[in-house]
């Protein structure tokens, strides 16, 4: 079989999962399969391959697993990170996360920081990869997401001091300039597409409370480990500012921003004791 037959076949596979995207993403995959680069795959179109090995890959695919993790990394914030299904795919909404805290201190050299529920450590990891001088620590309660951020933090060569931790309860007791979170906050009635709830560890998506739970702890311990005018960072669903900025006023906090994503939502809240 010729590359563009093979691809012309798996694009037609793919549309149900991958959409407009099915074109490129079966690109993708014969690439992954053949160890070779996309730009090989579109030079060499007459190419001749044996496609079983490959229809194995597709057929993961064709199950609804997300790509990220058959091809095990995903991009964010401009590098490449490790990914399994032992933690969530770096999603853009992320990198706004990022931008903020890398923006509003760029001029700050001397900042600790604890990323909580660090998941592959994509948050920390691209933190630190903008100023390295600062003392920045991730925390999550899962032992294999910390394996994976780990494996993030020395891809990237980057110190970074990983702790095991359910929220608070393990911490250290010190106190940080920064505390970001992107932590669970997906309602568990919430319907998701099966890409995501058949494959993405439900640890890392869904809490209690209408998907406020985490909010509610970080409200009432973040306090404890943030230093005088420290700040905090919260990703947050795209329909939970209200309740989530009356639950933390209710705890004496002050909201000092809310920032929207590319698509208007409010994402990203700030936090000031």
């Amino acid at each position: 079989m010729k590359i563009f037959e093979w691809i012309q076949e798996a694009s037609e596979k793919l549309h149900e999962v991958a959409g407009e995207s099915s074109r490129l993403e079966a690109q993708i995959i014969l690439a992954f399969a053949l160890g070779k680069s996309r730009s090989w795959i579109l030079t060499h179109a007459h190419h001749t391959i044996d496609p079983i090995s490959i229809n194995k890959i597709l057929s993961r695919r064709l199950q609804h697993e997300p790509l990220p993790y058959i091809l095990g990394e995903k991009e964010f914030y401009g590098k490449m990170f490790h990914v399994n299904r032992s933690v969530l795919i770096p999603r853009q909404e992320t990198e706004i996360l990022v931008e903020t805290i890398l923006q509003t201190h760029k001029h700050q050299k001397d900042i600790s920081l604890l990323d909580l529920c660090t998941g592959s450590g994509c948050i920390s990891i691209s933190i630190k990869l903008n100023q390295p001088y600062w003392n920045i620590s991730g925390s999550d309660i899962s032992i294999e997401a910390l394996d994976t951020a780990k494996k993030n933090a020395a891809f990237h060569n980057t110190d970074i001091q990983f702790i095991h931790s359910n929220m608070f309860n393990h911490l250290p007791k010190q106190q940080y300039d920064i505390i970001v979170s992107n932590p669970p906050y997906i309602c568990k009635t919430e319907v998701l597409d099966k890409q995501v709830s058949a494959f993405e560890p439900h640890t890392a998506l869904y809490a209690n409370n209408n998907g406020l739970e985490m909010y509610q702890i970080i409200s009432n311990e973040a306090k404890f480990y943030l230093k005088p005018h420290g700040l905090l960072y919260l990703e947050i669903g795209y329909k939970q500012s209200e309740r989530i900025i009356h639950e933390f006023q209710s705890k004496n906090w002050e909201c000092l921003n809310i920032i929207k994503d590319l698509s208007g939502h409010q994402r990203v809240l700030v936090f000031k004791t």
